[in-house]
């Protein structure tokens, strides 16, 4: 029921709430399928979790729309991650999560009511709410600040647990004209403002493309997919890396897009792999010749 209520829902990404008595389901993570059956509706907390960069936040938002999370045991669960629902919503609003799901009376009781959820579809077993979620892109209201000094995931981490300042976007790199930051990020001034303009127009992703055109060429645009070296980009500069574990670019152009591609260190894996693959076809080769020639020599059966 929960799998078909979802899937009637418009495109969205979904967010539920952990509770131990999903493991009746064969595993508290099981909601993390959903995307096998709706593949409209991408989780934001998934089964790969443990090899994923964004790990960290999504846990944390996890534990705040969680009254009494069932805390996974392969990795080190996030202190930050205490429910407080009203840091979890902010949160799932900027990582774009449209869907928030509640399987316990107690959870489903904190959201009823609140102006920023509102009730899609309920059943005995669950309820399913809308998020005010935000775009895949939006444009900056701020210049990104660069982290210089630490680890950037230190402080993102700091970053991303002062939902007041999610507007004020923390990059790894960028252009030079941008303000540099060390330390902790919750202590920095803030950001030079942008005048608002331009607005973002016909949004397409298929998960290694995606493509929108802008009015707001020359301001940075956030871009709510997880960052990788795999990443480029056309019609604009970057990506750069963003807090939590998104992009940053900066459109040259009106049109911008972004593909997932192969670099030089897949070439490299394949070129290794032929190469070991041709060698070791040479060596039966050899191995087979040698022994028709052993069976060919006179005296010998």
């Amino acid at each position: 029921r929960f799998i078909e209520t979802v899937t009637d829902l418009p495109p969205g990404r979904v967010m539920w709430q952990s509770d131990s008595t999903l493991a009746a389901l064969g595993s508290v993570n099981a909601p993390a399928l959903l995307p096998y059956w709706s593949s409209d509706h991408p989780t934001l907390h998934g089964l790969l979790v443990e090899s994923s960069r964004s790990a960290p936040f999504t846990l944390t938002v996890l534990g705040e729309v969680s009254p009494a999370p069932a805390k996974p045991s392969f990795r080190e669960w996030p202190k930050e991650a205490r429910y407080d629902l009203d840091a979890g919503v902010a949160h799932m609003a900027f990582m774009g999560v449209r869907y928030y799901v509640t399987f316990t009376d107690r959870a489903t009781a904190a959201a009823d009511g609140r102006p920023d959820l509102r009730l899609l579809a309920s059943d005995e077993d669950f309820a399913v709410w809308e998020v005010a979620a935000q775009p895949l892109v939006t444009p900056a209201r701020s210049v990104p600040t660069v982290q210089t000094g630490g680890t950037f995931d230190g402080a993102a981490r700091s970053w991303f647990h002062r939902p007041g300042r999610l507007t004020e976007w923390l990059v790894e790199s960028g252009p030079p004209d941008w303000p540099r930051g060390s330390g902790d990020p919750t202590d920095w001034p803030p950001p030079p403002a942008l005048a608002p303009r331009g607005e973002v127009m016909a949004i397409a992703n298929d998960g290694e493309r995606i493509e929108f055109r802008t009015s707001a060429v020359g301001v940075p645009h956030l871009v709510r997919v997880s960052f990788f070296p795999n990443w480029r980009v056309r019609g604009a500069e970057g990506p750069y890396r963003a807090a939590p574990s998104f992009m940053v670019v900066v459109p040259t152009e009106e049109t911008v897009t972004l593909s997932f591609e192969d670099t030089w260190v897949e070439w490299t894996g394949r070129i290794l792999t032929g190469a070991a693959l041709a060698w070791l076809l040479l060596q039966a080769v050899g191995r087979s010749r040698a022994r028709t020639t052993a069976r060919e020599e006179p005296g010998r059966d």
